[in-house]
């Protein structure tokens, strides 16, 4: 962690550098109108999470009710658990 302090810290400065340059470049100039571009992203992020909801509700139902509130993560965490033990050879076959 230390060696990428360096690399932080000039990130950081050049952010906020950044930041007092555009604010002192805009000082005078008219604002954008960003209303509408806003209302675009907006309804888009809505449409998305509701569309990713739609998809994903029967998946979650269907493990809900076959598997139980734990069988959720059960098989995920035995996955991972087996991929830590080969990676680690501690466990030879798959």
């Amino acid at each position: 962690m230390a060696d990428h302090t360096a690399f932080t810290v000039q990130a950081a400065v050049m952010y906020v550098m950044t930041i007092f340059a555009l604010q002192e470049f805009m000082r005078g100039r008219p604002a954008f109108k960003l209303a509408l571009p806003f209302k675009i992203w907006n309804l888009s992020l809505a449409v998305m999470s509701g569309v990713c909801a739609v998809l994903m509700t029967p998946e979650y139902f269907d493990t809900l009710i076959n598997k139980g509130y734990s069988g959720r993560l059960e098989r995920r965490l035995f996955l991972l658990i087996k991929l830590v033990l080969i990676k680690n050879n501690i466990l030879k076959t798959i």
